[in-house]
């Protein structure tokens, strides 16, 4: 069916308006204009245009580009103008290839915009998020570092222990030595009487410093055996330690990869709603 006249327009838009109403689930408002005024309007109750029919068109808005240039114009109106943010198309209406008039749709973005903000919030919650675990991750790697030195340092505490233990080991011998030599005196002195009894004191003197020598060395091995002991058990809980630090690090990773592919969705998610 041809259409020649605006009016024929009217008639047959409001005939389909319900279907237009029903495919944009009633968040579109339609306005139809001829060249000088709206001579048609059918708006939602959330997206009021405010024009009505008989009004003239506004100077420099979308509809007196769209007369002007033959061409649509589509434009993203902020929520200030009308309390709502809508996108604007206006479509020329033409007649053997002039324009006699303008059909307006205004296609409410009060969703995109909510989709806007929660895509915002997701982006800039996962930043923070992603900020904390750097910190936490950065901690890891430090408690690391310093369960690092422990280990050398306790592994160092070690090995001079293990040298003490050594030495113990020579003064025990010369202990043992000496006791004998003592004892060899002692006899001697004997042997000797009376000239020798003096000569008796001083060996006695030698075998006891000998047997006292050997009850420190005693004590000392004790000791040192009590701080090897300790010193194991300290390398022990820094293997430990560092196992559980590598695991919370590798789950660092994943979370943050995780949350990496959470940011590219919400970056997705931001690009499809802009295209609304």
């Amino acid at each position: 069916m041809q259409l020649n006249t605006i009016e024929e327009y009217v008639d047959a838009f409001i005939k389909i308006s319900p279907y237009v109403q029903t495919l944009y689930e009633g968040e579109v408002s339609v306005a139809i204009t001829d060249l000088e005024k709206f001579i048609y309007t059918n708006y939602t109750s959330k997206l009021d245009l405010k024009a009505k029919e008989g009004d003239a068109i506004p100077k420099g808005g979308a509809i007196k580009e769209a007369i002007d240039t033959g061409r649509e114009v589509v434009k993203e109106v902020p929520s200030h103008v009308y309390g709502l943010p809508f996108k604007s198309y206006a479509v020329p209406i033409k007649n053997d290839n002039q324009v006699i008039g303008v059909i307006v749709f205004g296609k409410s973005l009060e969703k995109k915009k909510k989709l806007n903000a929660v895509s915002e919030e997701v982006v800039t919650s996962l930043n923070e998020i992603s900020a904390a675990l750097n910190t936490v991750s950065q901690g890891v790697q430090s408690l690391a570092l310093m369960n690092n030195d422990l280990m050398e340092q306790s592994t160092n505490t070690k090995n001079q222990m293990e040298e003490i233990k050594n030495v113990v080991q020579v003064v025990e011998s010369i202990a043992s030595q000496t006791n004998l030599l003592g004892l060899n005196a002692s006899i001697e002195a004997a042997r000797a009487g009376e000239n020798g009894r003096g000569f008796s004191i001083v060996a006695q003197e030698i075998r006891n410093l000998s047997n006292s020598s050997s009850e420190s060395m005693k004590k000392i091995r004790a000791v040192i055996q009590s701080i090897t002991s300790s010193t194991q058990i300290i390398n022990d809980r820094i293997t430990e330690f560092n196992d559980v630090s590598q695991n919370q690090s590798a789950s660092l990773e994943e979370i943050t990869a995780s949350l990496e592919e959470i940011s590219n969705t919400s970056k997705i998610l931001d690009d499809l709603s802009n295209k609304l």
